[in-house]
């Protein structure tokens, strides 16, 4: 069998991003749109605020603790062990390179680093 290279979406794919998110910013008095209400990537419009406003919510919660505590969607799991090997993942994502390292350890503690991973 010939070895595929599949690209794995990470947020919203491999693990659930907004929906901490949410809870996190209610967590520091910040209210946004329920995870039901969020029907657009691009948060500025869901939660009417300007595109620098969108970004420090969204690095707020990327340099919290709570940001760590991401686990895989449910399947997730069971779906890798059915794929890698033979084939090989590239997780892709938009994270920005400073919560690489982050990342990288949750696919080491939870999917035991069973691909390869290229942040673009």
């Amino acid at each position: 069998m010939r070895s595929l290279r599949i690209g794995l979406d990470v947020d919203g794919s491999v693990t659930d991003f907004v929906s901490p998110l949410i809870s996190y910013l209610d967590g520091v008095g910040i209210k946004v749109p329920t995870y039901e209400d969020t029907h657009d990537f691009d948060l500025k419009n869901v939660w009417r605020c300007t595109r620098e406003e969108a970004v420090r919510r969204v690095n707020l919660f990327l340099n919290s603790q709570e940001f760590t505590f991401l686990t895989p969607m449910p399947g997730v799991r069971e779906a890798f062990d059915l794929l890698f090997p033979p084939h090989v993942g590239y997780p892709i994502t938009s994270r920005p390179e400073g919560v690489e390292h982050i990342t990288r350890d949750f696919f080491d503690r939870h999917l035991d680093g069973n691909t390869n991973l290229s942040i673009t």
